[in-house]
């Protein structure tokens, strides 16, 4: 008799003997979706993640504390809440209202207070509003909000389902004139610079 040995495992044989193993429900199931952790992994380099990656620990000097008045001669003038063309809910509606000087009060204030924090920053400004703004991501009424640094820039985004708004900080080489520079997209897309200069320290 004689005797032939097989070599291989049993899913080699089978696809060696054009033999189809059927995967079980869970295998497929995990098959998928390991595929799908990759595909979003690298939609996420590739920039489909939306804006940019944002640091939450602040750059070495980058000192916001202080009283700062604008400077009115280098400042653009706050946008008429009228041009914005409202929805019946949103973001872009509240806009229509007046509400973009409610959510983004530095593009009407005259004058603002910055206490800084290892991990926030609360402003207090002119008009009587107050803002706290936690680095990292948080959700504030409708807008969902994303703090943190981009080299030494503080950028502040703020998304609702029919409306975003960037703001930028960035200051001057000696840390004491603070350029803030806004863009709202809702319907209608403007965009600011507002400019600010310490005048006093809060501590």
């Amino acid at each position: 008799m004689r005797t032939v040995t097989v070599s291989g495992t049993a899913d080699e044989r089978a696809a060696r003997d054009g033999v189809h193993k059927t995967l079980p429900d869970s295998d497929r199931r995990a098959g998928w979706l390991g595929r799908a952790v990759v595909a979003l992994a690298v939609g996420c380099l590739l920039g489909a993640c939306g804006g940019p990656s944002l640091d939450p620990v602040a750059p070495s000097g980058f000192n916001l504390e202080g009283q700062w008045e604008l400077v009115r001669d280098a400042s653009g003038a706050a946008p008429d809440a009228r041009q914005f063309k409202p929805n019946r809910t949103g973001a872009r509606r509240e806009l229509a209202r007046g509400g973009v000087a409610r959510d983004f009060p530095v593009l009407s204030s005259s004058s603002m207070r910055i206490e800084q924090n290892p991990d926030s920053m609360g402003v207090s400004y002119a008009s009587g509003d107050y803002r706290d703004i936690t680095w990292g991501v948080r959700e504030r009424g409708m807008w969902k909000i994303n703090a943190g640094w981009v080299n030494d820039e503080l950028h502040i985004i703020s998304k609702a389902h029919d409306s975003q708004a960037t703001e930028i900080m960035r200051l001057s080489p000696d840390g004491n004139t603070l350029t803030v520079s806004i863009e709202v997209n809702a319907g209608e897309k403007f965009a600011v610079d507002r400019v600010f200069r310490r005048t006093g320290s809060v501590r």
